[in-house]
């Protein structure tokens, strides 16, 4: 099991970079966003296989989420609300996650989903850069923050699964990671419940139980 990105508060601001990036611990996270600023990570364990898991995984419903709701509330333009509103099914999948400007940067694997997103992220809206898997690695403009948001799934020695979700943020000039910093005191509490509702939705499924 490979260690997840925390970060003491001690070393908030310096650029934490991922181990083994060059060697065989490297995962698709690293090496989407090797180094980073600000991270958070959440696991939780489930007795599927990891093809049951990863299955699970790729049909969560994450719009079922009322903490998902009210982020994405916060968090959308005005216009974007009102095709919502027009929607007769209230679910996103993670190809919906495409239409709010995250790029896929692995979404085919057998074991890891990573998804990439460039922004002004404490913005209306979040200011999403237009970018694909191409431009994310090299794009250096210094008014964004790169994100990076992986989900791994990790056989256990028992025949079960390991389900991983973290995301890291890169801030791309010392101006923006000030302004960033306020933003994510507020938002990282609602962010990494999100992802811990997620993982909960994707274990019942997995395991075969109601969420």
């Amino acid at each position: 099991m490979r260690q997840l990105a925390q970060l003491s508060p001690d070393v908030r601001f310096a650029l934490q970079e991922a181990d083994g990036v060059d060697g065989a611990g490297r995962t698709a996270l690293d090496a989407a966003l090797p180094a980073w600023q600000y991270a958070d990570a959440q696991r939780i364990d489930v007795a599927a296989t990891p093809a049951d898991a990863m299955a699970a995984l790729r049909r969560v419903d994450m719009g079922r989420g009322w903490i998902y709701q009210l982020l994405m509330s916060l968090k959308q333009p005005a216009e974007m609300l009102r095709q919502q509103a027009r929607r007769l099914d209230v679910g996103y999948t993670f190809r919906d996650l495409e239409r709010f400007g995250f790029v896929p940067l692995k979404a085919d694997g057998d074991s890891e989903i990573v998804y990439g997103l460039i922004g002004r992220f404490w913005t209306p809206g979040g200011a999403p850069a237009r970018i694909d898997a191409e431009r994310y690695p090299v794009f250096l403009h210094p008014d964004y923050a790169k994100l990076a948001m992986g989900f791994l799934v990790e056989p256990k020695s028992d025949g079960g699964s390991r389900l991983v979700a973290e995301i890291r943020i890169r801030c791309l000039s010392e101006r923006a990671r000030w302004i960033f910093t306020g933003y994510w005191r507020m938002i990282r509490p609602l962010n990494g419940a999100v992802r811990r509702q997620l993982l909960r939705a994707v274990a019942a499924d997995a395991d075969g139980k109601p969420s």
